[in-house]
């Protein structure tokens, strides 16, 4: 049977040599639903980790429609590389994005959110002048020179050790001084910047 949960009701005594307010246990009520609110969350996240997030577990309660909050509920995450999360239902995200389930137990039943979060940074390789990649400063004509690679929704496979990204020109007359990558998934969006004419990222950053 699932615990239930004891409300309180005052009753005033109003018979004689009453000495003031009466308390009485009403019948307890069972937890009949629980819910995780928000249900999903999209996070962010980066060398500095990201700012904290907070879950709220909220239950009804027999021969009530409406939900309350509850504050000792049990939280746990599915993937804790993802980051932490306290008894509160307080979420800080670590410096990894990633994807978890955030589940919680009250009164005999369990909830569940989805989460993700996003690493979001910014890489530099060289010297370039970034002042190039200004909006205001990019052309608007086919002199902009726009590539994919992979093209959108290639999968890498999770043993790739790394991918080399070759940065040449077709007209060695004119090289481009600068180049700009923009890496991005669900759970990262990375913007590179270099002027060298290849990028190998880093171990570290390819785990990212």
């Amino acid at each position: 049977m699932r615990p239930a949960w004891p409300a309180l009701a005052c009753l005033l005594a109003s018979a004689c040599g009453g000495e003031g307010p009466v308390y009485e246990l009403q019948k307890e009520r069972l937890v009949e639903a629980l819910e995780v609110r928000p249900r999903q969350l999209r996070h962010t996240t980066g060398p500095e980790r990201g700012e904290p997030a907070q879950f709220v577990a909220y239950a009804r309660y027999s021969g009530d429609d409406l939900w309350y909050p509850v504050a000792d509920a049990a939280w746990t995450l599915s993937n804790a590389s993802v980051g932490t999360l306290d008894e509160q239902g307080s979420f800080v995200p670590s410096t990894d994005g990633g994807i978890s389930w955030v589940d919680v137990q009250y009164g005999g039943l369990e909830a569940r959110a989805e989460l993700t979060v996003q690493y979001i940074d910014t890489w530099v390789r060289g010297a370039p002048d970034l002042t190039l990649f200004e909006p205001g400063l990019l052309p608007v004509d086919d002199t902009l020179k726009v590539a994919w690679y992979p093209y959108p929704d290639t999968a890498v496979p999770r043993n790739t050790r790394k991918m080399a990204f070759l940065l040449r020109e077709s007209d060695p007359d004119d090289p481009p001084i600068a180049w700009k990558m923009h890496i991005w998934s669900e759970l990262v969006d990375i913007t590179v910047y270099t002027d060298d004419d290849d990028w190998y990222p880093t171990p570290e950053q390819w785990d990212r």
